[in-house]
């Protein structure tokens, strides 16, 4: 193609990718407008601006005939067209295409899935050593019972009443022997402090699958704002490089010394508001 010629090239005004704003100064917008301004410039070609007028980028009907730009193209209205133009097999066999320049992949956004608790996340509020414990605990002192009462009463009785009572059903054993007794001040004591252990740790894995950290931090943010929010106010409400964190925070500073770091205090004051801003 001689670069002295004039020629027409059909587009496809899109916001943003290519945008003709004047069609008589040849000045065209969009990240593809100025691809093809320079290219064509580059060049040295003399060129007209066209749109495609059923705003279509080009498809084969019925009747044989081809819509859009590559309608153009292929009738002679345009010699060349260009807007994010796909390369398909129907096309080719009318036209050409330029070596491809663009390569665009579909993609789908959805929204992300929280976070997928494995089968026994329930274990997670206790290790290993400690559920080892309680099973242990849970299968003995139904034994002991058992031989201290000269077996008088059931195993498996004993057994289904202690695995009731650490799930937090009632618990009631009477008997009149001291040993006994002293085995159910401890079995007393231990659910109570293990159903309330193990809730109190679960709270920290609700929601927030098995990283405990991120539950920690929902729950301290609103305080660490708090104190960010005083620091920041006493910091950097005034211009005095001589003030005295002291008076909100109970620090004690030699105004000397805030003298000598006035540029370390500005700085903090960048950072404590990019914080702020961070996790407000």
């Amino acid at each position: 193609m001689n670069s002295s010629q004039l020629i027409t090239v059909a587009v496809l005004p899109i916001p943003n990718i290519l945008d003709v704003e004047n069609r008589e100064e040849k000045r065209l917008n969009g990240y593809e407008g100025r691809f093809l301004h320079a290219i064509l410039t580059g060049l040295g070609f003399q060129f007209d601006i066209v749109e495609a007028k059923d705003g279509q980028y080009g498809s084969l009907k019925a009747d044989g005939n081809w819509t859009g730009m590559v309608g153009m193209v292929h009738r002679g209205e345009a010699d060349l067209a260009f807007t994010t133009l796909a390369i398909t097999e129907q096309r080719t066999e009318i036209i050409d295409f330029s070596p491809t320049y663009e390569n665009v992949a579909p993609t789908f956004a959805y929204k992300k899935p929280g976070v997928t608790l494995p089968l026994f996340a329930y274990l997670y509020p206790f290790d290993i050593i400690v559920w080892g414990c309680i099973f242990l605990l849970l299968f003995l002192l139904p034994a002991f019972f058992v031989k201290i009462s000269d077996k008088k009463i059931h195993y498996g009785t004993t057994f289904y009443k202690f695995f009731a009572s650490l799930l937090g059903q009632s618990f009631k054993m009477t008997s009149k022997s001291s040993h006994l007794n002293a085995l159910l001040c401890c079995w007393w004591i231990a659910i109570t402090i293990i159903p309330a252990s193990y809730s109190a740790a679960e709270k920290v894995f609700e929601g927030v699958g098995s990283d405990p950290c991120v539950g920690i931090w929902s729950s301290m943010k609103p305080k660490i704002y708090e104190i960010l929010v005083l620091m920041l106010n006493c910091s950097c409400s005034s211009d005095n490089p001589n003030i005295k964190l002291s008076h909100c925070l109970g620090w004690s500073l030699d105004s000397n010394f805030l003298l000598a770091n006035h540029e370390f205090f500005v700085s903090v004051c960048a950072r404590l508001q990019y914080i702020l801003y961070r996790i407000k």
